[in-house]
């Protein structure tokens, strides 16, 4: 018995060309292991960057919770009345009520700095706080943008303004209202003060 070249030959092809087969099915099955693997650890890695944005906050959050900066703070702030510049400057200067507008609008800006580089998201700014920039902004905004033509810095809490803007428009997607003052004591939104 003698086995014909030809034979042999063609089962050399076969066995040849089921070798680059099972070669190329390894290789695709590999690249997908591969990519699936990409993707897990690319969603690991957004959890964790999620998880320390939110853990950043809430150590930013229990700070603006301390008494010197919101529980007693910004409701002295918000009782404070005035009519124009000279006015506010003559009533307030020297906080003898013992609010501190400067502690609350640097705070904030800080916070908007943050937000403009993407190391926190404005959602959990707006999930947490919705109303208290956007009412901060509204009852102080129109004094601050007066003393910015009267000596004082230009630009003196634009980032508290930027960041009113940013959370007045989020509140408007998410079709909330959004509230430009609050009535002391209580710090509830005045009836006239909502959009």
């Amino acid at each position: 018995m003698m086995v014909d070249l030809a034979l042999l030959q063609s089962v050399s092809y076969i066995a040849g060309a089921l070798g680059v087969s099972v070669a190329a099915i390894y290789y695709v099955i590999n690249l997908r292991l591969t990519q699936r693997n990409q993707e897990l650890s690319l969603k690991s890695q957004q959890q964790t960057l999620e998880t320390r944005q939110t853990q950043l906050f809430m150590q930013i959050y229990m700070r603006y919770l301390e008494p010197d900066l919101f529980s007693d703070n910004l409701f002295k702030l918000f009782k404070r009345s005035w009519k124009n510049i000279e006015d506010y400057d003559k009533k307030y200067d020297g906080n003898p009520d013992g609010a501190n507008l400067d502690m609350v609008m640097t705070f904030w800006e800080g916070v908007t700095v943050l937000i403009n580089r993407g190391i926190i998201d404005i959602s959990l700014v707006y999930e947490i706080v919705p109303t208290n920039v956007t009412a901060l902004w509204g009852r102080f905004g129109s004094l601050i943008k007066e003393m910015r033509t009267r000596g004082y810095p230009p630009k003196l809490y634009s980032l508290v303004e930027d960041l009113s803007n940013k959370l007045a428009e989020y509140a408007r997607l998410k079709g909330d209202q959004v509230v430009t003052d609050y009535r002391a004591p209580t710090l509830k939104p005045s009836e006239d003060s909502t959009v």
